[in-house]
C-alpha cells in the first residue's frame, strides 16, 4: 500500500500475503462486529428474559464429592455419582442368579420392545424401564413388582394360554425356559442397572502428551508441533493445562475444525465453483465466520432460521437452497428440528411414522414457517394407501395429509415452548422465520441448550449423554442431571458454546487416561 516497495520473490510475497490476509480478517471481523452491534439492543433484551427464566426456575444441585474419586470440576461430581450409584447396582447384581442384560434385556427386545417401548406404546405401557415397568400401562396394573412374580402383570401374560391376552400377541411366546426365566428374575427382586457395564474402576489422568495430543485434534483438528510438545511437556506450571485450553480454544483453527462438523448437520453441499442449484458453497463462509466470532448460538440459529443474505455472495440464505425438491422447505424444517431440537422427521415427509410421535403435519407447519404463508403437501409427499394395504396387512404407517391440504404456519413443538412467547421474544413477531427462531431458542426451551450442549459432549467425549443426538425419541440421557446442569451453565454464559466446551474440557472425565486392556469403551466415561 502506498508507496512501501514489496520484493518482486517468493520471501518478500509470502511476507506480504501474510501480513495482508491478517489486516482483511481484522477487517471482515470489525465489520462483522459492526453489523451485529446494530441489533445490540434487542439481543440485551434476549439476555435479559434469559435471565429470568434461570432465576425463576430451581438450581440443579451439584453433588457432593464422591469419596475416592477424582474430580477436575462439577462435571465430574455428576459422572462420579453416576458410577459410584451404578457401581453398587452391578455388586448386586453379581450376587444374584440371573444377569439381567445377559438374559432378561434379549428377551424384552425381542418379544416386548416392538410394541413397548418408545412415545408410541400399545396400552400405554413401556418396558424399556423399570420405572417404566412398575407403573404399568392403562390395564393389568404394575407390569413388574419386584419380588413378587405372582403379582406382575408381564408374567402373567407371558404365560397366558388364552390367545386374546398371551403376550407377545403375534409370534412365537416365550419358551417355558424364558418364562422361567421372568419368574426368576423377579423373585429375585427384578434388579435392573441403569447401565450395562461389566466394570466401574475410574482410571488416572492422562500422561501431559496423550493430553495435549488429544485436545489439539479435539479443538482445532491438527496434532500439536514439536516446539509445543517439548514446552509443554518442560512446563511445571500446575495450570497449564486449562491454560492449554484456553488457547486452543482461542485459536483461529477451531473455526477450521467446527465448520465441517456442522456443514454436515445442516446437510449442506458446498462447491465452491458453482454456487448455484443445490450448491451452497457461500454458505460454508458465513458458518466460518460464525464460528471464528464465537456467535452465540441463539444468535446462530436465528440467523439461520431468518435465511437473509445472498445465496451467491455469503450468510445464511445459501441454507434455503441446499434443497430442492417438491418441499425444499419441509426438507429443511427437518434439518432444523433434528439439528437444534433433537426430533428427527425425516419419515413425516411422506407420512406419519409409527415409531415417532411427531406427525406429516407437524413437519409441514415447519414448512410453512420457512416459507412465510400456508404450504400444499404436493403429490409427490405421500405415500399411496393402496400400496400400504396390499398383502392384506394393517399398514404400520399412517397418511392422513392428503395431497393438496393446506397447512398453515404453526408451532409444533407446544411441550418444548409456548407458541405465545414469540410475541415476547421475536424481533418481527408479524414474521414467520423470526417466530420459529424465537421459539427455537427461547430460554423457556430447555430442549434447545440440552440439544447444543449434548452435541458438544458427543464429540469431545465420543458418545453423547443421549446417545442419538439427533433423534431423543430412541432414548433418554443416560446423565439427566448433568445434562440439565449443563444445559443451564449454556444459558447462562450466553450460549456460549466455547465456553461449554472450555468446561468439558477442564473435567477429569475428559483428561482420563485410555486403558489399552478393554476390548470395548465403557458407558460411564471411566
Amino acid at each position: 500500500p502506498g508507496s512501501r516497495k514489496v520484493a518482486y520473490n517468493d520471501k518478500g510475497w509470502t511476507e506480504y500475503e501474510t501480513e495482508r490476509r491478517a489486516w482483511i480478517q481484522d477487517f471482515n471481523r470489525q465489520r462483522r462486529a459492526a453489523a451485529r452491534a446494530k441489533h445490540a439492543a434487542y439481543w440485551d433484551k434476549r439476555r435479559e428474559a434469559a435471565a429470568k427464566h434461570l432465576s425463576s426456575a430451581p438450581e440443579v444441585p451439584v453433588p457432593a464429592a464422591v469419596s475416592g474419586y477424582p474430580e477436575g470440576n462439577a462435571i465430574d461430581r455428576f459422572v462420579n455419582q453416576k458410577i459410584d450409584k451404578v457401581s453398587h447396582q452391578y455388586s448386586a447384581a453379581k450376587k444374584e442368579g440371573v444377569n439381567f442384560y445377559k438374559e432378561v434385556m434379549p428377551i424384552l427386545e425381542t418379544k416386548c420392545f416392538s410394541c413397548h417401548q418408545g412415545s408410541k406404546t400399545k396400552g400405554d405401557l413401556k418396558l424399556n424401564t423399570l420405572e417404566h415397568a412398575i407403573k404399568g400401562g392403562k390395564s393389568d396394573g404394575p407390569a413388574i413388582t419386584p419380588g413378587h412374580a405372582d403379582k406382575s402383570s408381564l408374567y402373567d401374560r407371558i404365560t397366558q394360554t388364552d390367545e386374546d391376552y398371551i403376550m407377545p400377541p403375534k409370534g412365537d411366546p416365550l419358551s417355558k425356559k424364558e418364562q422361567e426365566l421372568i419368574k426368576r428374575w423377579i423373585d429375585e427382586g427384578a434388579n435392573w442397572p441403569e447401565l450395562n457395564v461389566e466394570y466401574t474402576d475410574v482410571t488416572g489422568p492422562s500422561d501431559d502428551l496423550s493430553f495435549l495430543r488429544r485436545v489439539s485434534l479435539d479443538t482445532i483438528g491438527v496434532p500439536p508441533t514439536v516446539e509445543e510438545i517439548e514446552a509443554f511437556t518442560k512446563s511445571t506450571d500446575k495450570d497449564k493445562r486449562a491454560k492449554v485450553i484456553d488457547r486452543l480454544l482461542a485459536d483461529d483453527r477451531w473455526a477450521d475444525k467446527w465448520m465441517g462438523y456442522w456443514q454436515d448437520v445442516l446437510a449442506e453441499n458446498p462447491n465452491m465453483l458453482n454456487p448455484t442449484l443445490n450448491n451452497t458453497g457461500p454458505f460454508r463462509w458465513w458458518i466460518h465466520e460464525s464460528l471464528l466470532d464465537n456467535k452465540p448460538m441463539d444468535l446462530f440459529v436465528t440467523e439461520l432460521v431468518r435465511l437473509e443474505g445472498s445465496d451467491r455472495y455469503g450468510g445464511p440464505r445459501g441454507f434455503g437452497t441446499a434443497t430442492q425438491n417438491d418441499a425444499p422447505m419441509a426438507e429443511k424444517g427437518a434439518v432444523v428440528a433434528a439439528a437444534f431440537l433433537g426430533v428427527e422427521m425425516k419419515c413425516a415427509r411422506c407420512h406419519d411414522a409409527p415409531a415417532h410421535e411427531w406427525l406429516q403435519k407437524d413437519l409441514f407447519n415447519l414448512a410453512a414457517l420457512l416459507t412465510q404463508e400456508p404450504v400444499k403437501v404436493p403429490v409427490t409427499s405421500s405415500v399411496p394407501m393402496d400400496k400400504l394395504h396390499e398383502g392384506g396387512r394393517k399398514p404400520l404407517i399412517k397418511v392422513t395429509l392428503k395431497p393438496g391440504t393446506e397447512v398453515p404456519p404453526e408451532w409444533p413443538f407446544k411441550a418444548f415452548a409456548n407458541p405465545a412467547l414469540a410475541d415476547q421474544l421475536a424481533a418481527d413477531p408479524q414474521n414467520t422465520r423470526d417466530r420459529f427462531a424465537a421459539l427455537i431458542t427461547a430460554p423457556q426451551n430447555e430442549r434447545f441448550a440440552k440439544v447444543i450442549v449434548n452435541r458438544l459432549w458427543q464429540r469431545l467425549m465420543g458418545r453423547g449423554i443421549v446417545e442419538a443426538v439427533a433423534d431423543w425419541e430412541k432414548g433418554g440421557p443416560t446423565h439427566p442431571e448433568l445434562l440439565d446442569w449443563l444445559g443451564r451453565e449454556f444459558v447462562r454464559s450466553g450460549y456460549d458454546f466455547k465456553a461449554t466446551a472450555r468446561l468439558i474440557l477442564n473435567s477429569h472425565a475428559y483428561q482420563r487416561a485410555t486403558d489399552p486392556t478393554l476390548t470395548a469403551p465403557g458407558p460411564l466415561y471411566v
